[in-house]
């Protein structure tokens, strides 16, 4: 395995049989507008890979520490670059699931944040 220092990035190769795979693992920032009204304290969000290497990960609105900010940062750790991603919102409060996102490309999600969370 090895790391690229200045992206966070980790690549590494998995061979099975005679093909071998080259994945990268980095960490994925996604923001969105907070709306207590919208969301209870027990609000939680569900990252799914859809297409490539297995991956998902929960990660509950407790978690951000800043929401007076008027923003949820959720920072998933350890997707894969080459994956497709849907992302499941629970409000919690017994309010049904949804999905904020369907079968998006990593490389479209790594840009839905800038630097103020545009």
């Amino acid at each position: 395995m090895t790391s690229n220092s200045q992206s966070g990035e980790q690549t590494f190769t998995v061979t099975t049989g005679y093909h071998s795979f080259k994945l990268t693992r980095s960490a994925l920032l996604l923001r969105f507008n907070y709306n207590a009204r919208m969301m209870s304290d027990e609000a939680s969000f569900r990252l799914v890979s859809t297409e490539g290497p297995a991956f998902e990960q929960i990660m509950a609105l407790k978690e951000d520490p800043h929401l007076e900010d008027g923003f949820v940062d959720l920072v998933f750790v350890g997707v894969y670059t080459e994956a497709k991603y849907s992302l499941e919102i629970d409000p919690g409060d017994g309010k049904p699931k949804y999905w904020s996102f369907q079968e998006q490309p990593f490389a479209s999600l790594a840009g839905l944040t800038g630097p103020t969370g545009n």
